[in-house]
């Protein structure tokens, strides 16, 4: 809201612009993703709270 995204299009043109700009300066790394050990199975299942939308847009203004 800051940047007046206001649309959908708008951000995706600002992702595009930005993501023009970006130099990638991190080298290139060759490691294997490796599965989470000593975590609790149970813990794989859980749900993430769902909100309203409304509390995403009381955020935003900053409330």
């Amino acid at each position: 809201m800051t940047h007046r995204l206001y649309r959908a299009t708008d951000f995706a043109d600002a992702v595009r612009y930005f993501s023009n700009t970006i130099v990638d300066d991190a080298p290139a790394t060759s490691d294997e993703v490796k599965p989470l050990q000593g975590t609790d199975p149970g813990k794989w299942k859980a749900k993430p709270q769902i909100r309203d939308v409304q509390v995403y847009q009381r955020i935003l203004r900053g409330g």
